[in-house]
């Protein structure tokens, strides 16, 4: 999925990339301390990576999405351009819908976030943004 060789989030903890404890001044300083040096091919396939995964929240090639509000449609913009790529819309709606319910019963079942995402196809992040949600 990309060309992520050099980037300095490589054997990162995930949950880094997703709001969690502290501000988010501290929160978005912590992840740009990281993105600053990404070599671009490596910045790139992030930002392809959460374009074709219509990620909803986290931190993506340097680019914060918001999880609501009106920089959310900046961010994704941002994404596409860096991308090449244009954010699914209704399609992805439900294929996401559906591809949540999954990661919730495979957490409720006690599998591990990276079996969970080798299955079903996502980013550990996201599964991990998951179990903090539930």
């Amino acid at each position: 999925m990309g060309d992520f060789q050099g980037a300095p989030c490589i054997g990162a903890d995930p949950t880094t990339f997703f709001p969690g404890k502290g501000s988010p001044r501290e929160y978005i300083a912590r992840v740009e301390a990281i993105c600053q040096d990404c070599p671009m091919s490596a910045f790139v396939a992030c930002a392809t990576r959460a374009v074709e995964n219509a990620e909803q929240s986290g931190v993506w090639a340097g680019t914060n999405i918001p999880q609501a509000g009106p920089y959310r449609d900046a961010a994704r913009r941002k994404l596409e351009e860096i991308s090449g790529l244009t954010w699914p819309k209704v399609r992805v709606n439900q294929a996401i819908k559906s591809r949540n319910a999954a990661i919730g019963r495979m957490l409720a079942d006690g599998r591990a976030p990276r079996d969970i995402s080798r299955c079903v196809g996502v980013d550990e992040r996201t599964v991990l943004r998951h179990k903090a949600a539930s």
